[in-house]
């Protein structure tokens, strides 16, 4: 049976569909693949300033990367369109949705929000510059201790690396079960950085190996993959760049 989840985060408040899983229906189902883009270029991300879940908008740069991202996926297998309740991601949601309809996709998904896709809460540092010798400093001490295994670390009023992976596990599974209980389906979904990294992050350790990670550039696509038999999460490809390099301006790790 399906059930009805009203997620919310900050006041803002959108449905979920959640799933009570009949193993007898999994078994001839087919993986799942999950494409989740991070957001457009921000002002704050060409400021170098660390956004966390603090709401900014795309700049003409991140509106111009969005609509690129729309014509280098515009052929990409894809049922459903989801996206972080932030702007800056449900634009770039917009913005690519807008560009397939133009181009005559008769497909395209209609765009789902699920505030479970949003950044890392940094607390105390949304709003600081990165460059700040006193902000790389605390960030440094808080990357140490989940390097470390400290999922419970945070920065000062923000989100712990646990907290942020619970969330995310359950966003990307429930959005790929209902994809493989519908008939299948691929699913494409706009994030955010840190909350990709965190995710891949805790499905390496599950898997006990190591990989390395390219910059997460804006707009850059993570492919993972979903089994409905198993109900595991998969990496296929991290932080690919589908669109043209002279349009990707902003700093790593700034949300």
């Amino acid at each position: 049976s399906i059930g009805s989840y009203i997620g919310s985060m900050n006041g803002k408040e959108s449905e979920i569909t959640i799933h009570e899983f009949d193993s007898k229906s999994q078994q001839n189902q087919n993986p799942v693949k999950i494409y989740i883009c991070r957001h457009g270029e921000t002002f704050w991300n060409s400021e170098g300033r660390i956004q966390g879940q603090t709401d900014t908008a795309l700049n003409p740069n991140g509106e111009k990367q969005a609509r690129l991202l729309g014509e280098a996926l515009f052929e990409l297998p894809c049922k459903y369109i989801i996206s972080s309740d932030l702007k800056r991601a449900e634009d770039t949601a917009e913005i690519l949705r807008n560009v397939w309809i133009s181009k005559g996709r008769k497909d395209t998904p209609k765009l789902s929000i699920d505030p479970r896709l949003r950044e890392v809460h940094a607390g105390e540092l949304q709003g600081k510059y990165g460059d700040d010798p006193r902000v790389n400093s605390l960030r440094r001490e808080v990357f140490i201790k989940w390097k470390n295994n400290d999922s419970n670390a945070k920065y000062p009023g923000g989100e712990s690396k646990a907290d942020v992976v619970q969330r995310a596990r359950a966003a990307v599974i429930d959005a790929a079960q209902q994809a493989a209980d519908k008939g299948g389906g691929n699913v494409l979904m706009v994030a955010h950085g840190g909350f990709i990294k965190f995710l891949a992050a805790d499905i390496l350790e599950r898997e006990k190996r190591k990989m390395g990670m390219p910059k997460a550039v804006n707009c850059c696509v993570s492919t993972f993959s979903y089994n409905p038999k198993t109900r595991c999460l998969q990496i296929v490809k991290m932080f690919e760049r589908v669109i043209n390099d002279s349009y990707l301006e902003a700093k790593d790790d700034t949300g």
